[in-house]
């Protein structure tokens, strides 16, 4: 076997392999959004939803925190992060 050839089969079985990686990752994400979609249609409490980080149902966050900051539960700091009061 050439060097040529040896090297087509090597980038060939790396191409091969992302692609299957490439396709378990879109399974694996679509599985994980719809698990997480009836989160979002859930009425959430707002210091629930800005407390427990990032969990797929990223729509809740942004009314959460704008109730918290309506009720002066929560400030933003300089750096741009949620502080509780």
């Amino acid at each position: 076997m050439t060097r040529p050839d040896l090297v087509g089969a090597a980038c060939a079985a790396a191409a091969l392999g992302h692609l299957v990686l490439g396709a378990l990752w879109l399974l694996r994400d679509r599985a994980d959004r719809t698990r997480a979609r009836p989160a979002v249609c859930a009425a959430l409490d707002p210091y629930h939803a800005v407390t427990t980080g990032p969990w797929g149902a990223v729509e809740a966050v942004e009314p959460a925190v704008a109730e918290l900051l309506t009720a002066r539960l929560v400030e933003v700091g300089d750096d741009g992060r949620i502080r509780l009061t």
